[in-house]
């Protein structure tokens, strides 16, 4: 079942099945929705039908349902948080994690632990052929090389079992450099950068381990990304305070006392 719908001007399709939501645009939604084609010329609508069969051919849309379930079971799972590190480079002064050490040992999860994660997402994730791994921390680019072992581990098994995986990765940008940033712009269908507002705010709340404030450390590297990224999904995260009340309007302008734009960010 597909809901077609629109919100602030905008059109909108998701597909109950597969939980997978589209922003399209008027004659996509037309088309899906049955409505009057009449003021779309042919093209339009003959490449509206295209992509509508490239979905759903992707298993993306207009998903078959499939109510069973196996036995023992009553739901799927279809997504999973893996913590790649137990540590971080940042020590903002709010974390929930003890400044990223969590009130215990500074450790990486293991390549094996990463596996065995996936395997088992995919073995509870039933009919459901589209399945989410979302990389935290921690900074889980402490962990690169198991992030890169995992995903490539995933995108094997998925192929062999029907699968396809999302991935998105929550960065505080310390170690996004082009090689790091390239690849996440490869692999990743989202990506999520932390910043918390003007340069005075940000590195009061989120200083590096030596102390420092990490705002002119992050800026150019979150800029690069964003040069690169183009259409694909990104998010801008900060945590509110009573310190960065007005952190909207920070992203939404530029920050003239220090030159970095953060408009569109």
């Amino acid at each position: 079942m597909v809901h077609a719908f629109k919100n602030n001007g905008n059109f909108y399709l998701f597909d109950v099945e597969s939980n997978n939501l589209f922003n399209v645009d008027e004659v996509v939604f037309c088309v899906v929705k049955n409505c009057d084609l009449d003021k779309f010329d042919t093209t339009e609508i003959k490449e509206a039908n295209a992509e509508i069969k490239e979905l759903k051919d992707s298993g993306l849309l207009f998903t078959e349902s499939q109510n069973e379930v196996s036995p023992g079971k009553s739901t799927f799972i279809k997504s999973m948080c893996l913590h790649l590190s137990h540590d971080c480079n940042l020590r903002c002064k709010y974390c929930f994690a003890d400044e990223g050490a969590y009130h215990g040992k500074r450790e990486h999860m293991p390549l094996e632990t990463a596996k065995a994660a996936i395997d088992f997402l995919i073995e509870n994730s039933g009919y459901l052929k589209n399945l989410e791994v979302d990389f935290f921390g921690g900074e889980p680019l402490m962990n690169f090389g198991v992030l890169k072992k995992t995903v490539e581990y995933a995108k094997e098994r998925a192929e062999k079992c029907g699968k396809v995986f999302k991935f998105t990765t929550t960065t505080n940008g310390i170690l996004l450099d082009k090689e790091v940033s390239d690849y996440l712009n490869r692999e990743m269908d989202n990506v999520v950068l932390s910043l918390d507002g003007r340069k005075e705010v940000h590195d009061n709340a989120r200083p590096t381990a030596n102390g420092k404030g990490s705002f002119d450390v992050i800026m150019d590297k979150f800029k690069y990304f964003r040069s690169i990224r183009g259409d694909k999904s990104y998010f801008l995260r900060g945590t509110f305070t009573s310190e960065n009340k007005d952190f909207c309007e920070d992203t939404l302008t530029s920050i003239s006392k220090t030159g970095h734009a953060l408009k569109n960010v």
